[in-house]
């Protein structure tokens, strides 16, 4: 066997770590092994191995390269993997388990396993895990991964599931859980006919404008026309040339009516013609007013934030944009409403639900749209742009944002149990669950019966109101009617509050009958225990009375 230059690192690796040997053979030449090199790499990985064992980078094996061989020893000591989570691309969510993974990297020796375990860090049966080959990397370390299958309801749901890998050198977990989706929506073009409000034909000349405009064209060789009682018009009207505005082009056209063509509940017709869009909106008096009555009075556009007892539970913010004093007759097909994201100009996916009814015979309507709790927090302005034309004489914007309220204060929570007084009636009984001194004022509060929600009908909550001594801090109560005979067999209650100064967002406080008792409560129905009580301290005060009598008498008879 030829001498090893460099034994001495080689021993030392031997004492120390096992070894690995990976070679790279130069070709050959006439010139031989002197001037050609064939390079071996041993490096000492995995784990340590007592003195004495047979190293596994064995110098002999180089017996068939001859004299000049060359190896070089690196120490690489042994290390704990690192975790990455893997989230499933967008739009996998359609079938019933999602591919979810985790990524192991940097770790030493090559002996790691994987187990996954659903939101509550347990292992469940609906998990189903792979683990995909180690790869060894440049470094002298290893890269895993695992994949699972997990129900796409809870992935849907934004719960998290956990990947654990153990490993010799130490254990990693890591989180994974659906990540912040907002798609873009691309816009289409949007046509829309601006009715005049009944002031406008106060003036001296008893006309005014209806207004039409066409957005998002996709090019400018659009044309628009009016019509009167299906008749082209060929004057009374100002139209612009096609302009350019973001990825689109738009029109827009007014056209003079007079007072009297209008309350005659003339009809007159917007078209739009070229390639790829055309259409035609019809507007009249009565299709957006009855009786000459203006439409456009009153009406309130208001942009209302996400409560965060909305966030705490569905972990999204809903954003509501509500038009009031909508009339009932109102044709609802030209009403328009968009959410923007304002630093990208980002258009949110808009929903508009039905009108619902308001106490003075009016409508109202919401749309909504909903972002990640993350970009709700993160300062982001969000804007409403209602257009509804005949209603609104212009498009109106609102804003939203996030309102900093100052420090945030954790709140402290209190369950009171029923009085003894209340219990004696073996009736009804009342828990109270008290939270003051949080701040901002936003919260959430839920009350649980043996571990399951209570249906929020059957308790009362208050409105935050801000604590009277105690400038921008705030307090709520809820209020728990419960059975005496649930209290008495010793059923748990328990007060789970949300706010956002909590760590993990959340705290409880449960209470049933047992934990009453330790505090020093005792229970009305212990009968038995109360005179047994009374007794025993009968007993200890007349033997103390006892005992300073006859302390008394021996030290007058000493004396």
């Amino acid at each position: 066997m030829p001498q090893n230059p460099y034994s001495d690192l080689i021993n030392n690796c031997q004492k120390n770590y096992r070894l690995f040997l990976m070679c790279r053979d130069t070709a050959r030449s006439d010139k031989g092994l002197e001037e050609e090199e064939a390079t071996c790499t041993c490096g000492c990985i995995f784990a340590r191995i007592p003195e004495g064992r047979d190293l596994l980078c064995d110098w002999g094996a180089f017996d068939s390269w001859g004299p000049g061989t060359l190896v070089t020893v690196t120490s690489v000591p042994s290390a704990a993997p690192s975790l990455f989570p893997l989230i499933a691309s967008p739009g996998s969510e359609g079938s019933e388990k999602v591919t979810i993974g985790c990524l192991a990297k940097n770790f030493l020796p090559d002996s790691v396993t994987f187990s996954w375990n659903n939101k509550n860090n347990v292992s469940d049966s609906t998990i189903t895990s792979k683990k995909f080959p180690s790869v060894l990397g440049s470094g002298g370390t290893y890269t895993a991964s695992s994949q699972a299958l997990v129900p796409s309801a809870d992935w849907t749901n934004y719960d998290p599931f956990y990947c654990k890998a153990d490993h010799p050198s130490g254990n990693a977990v890591i989180r994974v859980i659906r990540g912040c989706e907002t798609p873009e929506v691309l816009p289409n073009p949007e046509m829309s006919v601006r009715a005049p409000p009944i002031q406008a034909f106060f003036g001296s000349y008893l006309n005014a404008t209806i207004t039409c405009s066409v957005v998002n064209l996709p090019s400018s060789k659009y044309t628009l026309q009016w019509l009167k009682k299906g008749q082209v018009l060929d004057s009374g009207f100002t139209t612009t040339q096609p302009i350019r505005e973001g990825r689109g082009y738009s029109i827009k056209s007014e056209l003079i009516v007079t007072k009297r063509d209008w309350l005659s509940d003339i009809t007159f017709s917007c078209a739009v013609n070229g390639k790829d869009f055309n259409d035609t909106l019809k507007i009249n008096k009565n299709s957006f007013c009855e009786g000459g009555i203006s439409c456009n009075d009153d009406v309130r556009v208001e942009a209302i934030p996400p409560s965060f007892a909305d966030i705490f539970q569905t972990k999204v913010a809903k954003l509501t944009c509500r038009i009031s004093n909508v009339p009932l007759e109102l044709d609802l097909s030209a009403l328009n409403v968009t959410w923007t994201k304002e630093s990208d100009q980002t258009l949110l996916k808009t929903e508009l639900g039905k009108p619902e009814d308001q106490a003075n015979g009016l409508t109202y309507i919401d749309a909504t749209a909903t972002v990640c709790a993350t970009e709700w927090d993160s300062d982001e302005t969000f804007t409403c742009k209602v257009n509804f034309p005949g209603l609104l004489p212009e498009p109106i914007d609102k804003t939203l944002k996030k309102v900093n309220d100052g420090p945030q204060s954790t709140p402290a929570v209190y369950v009171l149990p029923p009085t003894s007084e209340e219990l004696a009636l073996r009736e009804t009984a009342t828990l109270t669950c008290l939270v003051k001194g949080f701040s901002p004022k936003g919260i959430f509060l839920q009350w649980l019966h043996n571990d399951q929600p209570v249906n929020s009908a059957d308790f009362y909550l208050s409105e935050p109101k801000e604590e009277p001594r105690t400038q921008g801090k705030f307090f709520v109560y809820s209020i728990l009617y419960i059975s005496e005979s649930d209290w008495s067999h010793g059923d748990r209650y328990t007060c789970v509050v949300g706010h956002e100064a909590l760590p993990m967002n959340s705290t409880q406080k449960t209470v049933d009958k047992n934990t009453v008792y330790l505090d020093g409560i005792v229970d009305v129905d212990d009968e038995e225990f109360q005179n047994i009580s009374s007794i025993l301290s009968t007993f200890i005060i007349l033997f103390l009375v006892s005992l300073f009598y006859s302390a008394t008498v021996t030290v007058i008879k000493v004396k």
